[in-house]
């Protein structure tokens, strides 16, 4: 009766057996061990993520939102009695600090700035998808997303502090978040809106 192929030992050529010192070193060692251990999960990470690279390729977002240092602004009050700066233009408004710029402001201060906006509200909705596998409260907080509101156009007052944000982008569009529910993606919004400004990083 044939012997299954297990039971043939595999003796290579050219190969020398490991002293007990050696095997000792090569099996035993925590170094080694460490480092295998360390392959398997790196290899395990790259079939589980498949987007690895183009996670890499997201533009990262700058840490604060971008604002305009001016000493000629001037205070006033919106529709609803509320205290707010605004520019010589009209179209940067300053609530507590957190400044909300329309379409023509936020192309004009940051290319003036040497800063770049994002593109479209799309980066916003593949880096939650993406770098924070669709975990909104995630994006939430390691972006240190403020929920500064936003400024309607039509009703002349900030909308929704404490509770939402907004953000331009170069093509006009807007993305506008909730603090406990999902996002929005607005799809050009009135121009004259305030929303925040967040630069990409370069």
């Amino acid at each position: 009766m044939t012997s299954s192929n297990w039971e043939i030992p595999f003796t290579p050529e050219n190969t020398k057996p490991l002293t007990d010192e050696n095997q000792d070193i090569t099996l035993n060692s925590e170094k080694v061990q460490e480092e295998i251990l360390d392959t398997l999960i790196s290899k395990d990470k790259d079939v589980l993520d498949p987007d690895k690279e183009i996670i890499e390729q997201l533009p990262e977002l700058e840490e604060e939102n971008f604002r305009v240092e001016s000493a000629k602004r001037k205070e006033i009050k919106d529709q609803d009695w509320i205290k707010v700066k605004v520019n010589p233009q009209w179209d940067i408004r300053e609530y507590n600090w957190q400044q909300l710029f329309t379409k023509e402001s936020a192309i004009r201060e940051t290319n003036k700035a040497g800063r770049k906006l994002p593109p479209s509200s799309a980066i916003y909705e593949d880096m939650i998808a993406k770098k924070y596998a669709g975990n909104y409260q995630d994006f939430l907080r390691w972006e240190k997303m403020l929920f500064s509101g936003w400024y309607g156009a039509k009703s002349k007052c900030l909308l929704h502090a404490n509770e939402s944000f907004g953000m331009r982008c170069t093509d006009g569009s807007a993305f506008k978040g909730l603090r406990d529910a999902h996002y929005l993606v607005g799809k050009w919004y009135n121009a004259g809106c305030g929303f925040s400004v967040r630069c990409i990083k370069e």
